[in-house]
């Protein structure tokens, strides 16, 4: 494979991440998932609504005078999830910026230069080793569960089988389809990233 060719697969391994980042959220903003219950089909909502009335109803059921037992621990199963979920989106939209923003700008700098490893500090300090870039790559899967965490929780706390279903592809599946993609990208270059010189988690210095 010439040169050019393997530079222009780790560019594009490192700004994978926010590629990724990017096709999610519009996928989240779009309506296509939608619950059964009893037969009958309720309103199709995006991701993002999803969340949000999970929140609210959720923190309705918390201050009910008559919530139940299995209210309370529902709401705050979930309630925990969505907090787990926006904190892990957010770490995961931070390094994906960071892995484009640097990556770019340390590939255009010789190897040994001190603004190219000035911009491999910088990656490094939001994300600090291969195994974390790799393990952060993976979180969109997380809130992309919720859908099924619902169906899940409402069975086991209250014996209702709601059903999520989807247009398209599940959350949990379009998320695994494009972190896979993203982290194999990452992972079949590392070979190359030394031979070019373009490992962002390894400073090059002049002999």
């Amino acid at each position: 494979m010439p040169s050019a060719q393997k530079r222009g697969w780790i560019r594009l391994a490192y700004l994978f991440p926010i590629l990724v980042g990017t096709l999610l959220l519009i996928y989240a903003c779009l309506p296509h998932i939608y619950f059964i219950y009893n037969g009958e089909v309720h309103e199709t909502v995006s991701s993002w609504e999803l969340f949000g009335n999970t929140w609210s109803e959720c923190r309705a059921l918390l201050k009910a005078e008559n919530a139940t037992q299995e209210a309370v621990f529902f709401s705050y199963v979930l309630l925990t999830f969505a907090v787990l979920s926006m904190l892990l989106l957010l770490v995961h939209a931070a390094v994906a910026v960071a892995s484009a923003v640097f990556s770019c700008r340390a590939f255009s700098y010789p190897p040994t230069d001190r603004m190219a490893n000035r911009s491999k500090r910088w990656l490094q300090f939001f994300c600090p080793g291969r195994i974390c870039y790799v393990v952060v790559g993976l979180f969109p899967l997380v809130p992309a569960c919720l859908p099924h965490l619902l169906s899940y929780l409402y069975k086991a706390y209250f014996g209702l089988d709601v059903r999520a279903c989807f247009f398209f592809l599940p959350d949990v599946a379009m998320a695994g389809i494009l972190t896979l993609m993203s982290t194999l990208a990452f992972l079949l270059t590392l070979g190359i990233q030394a031979e070019e010189h373009m490992d962002m988690f390894r400073l090059y210095k002049k002999k």
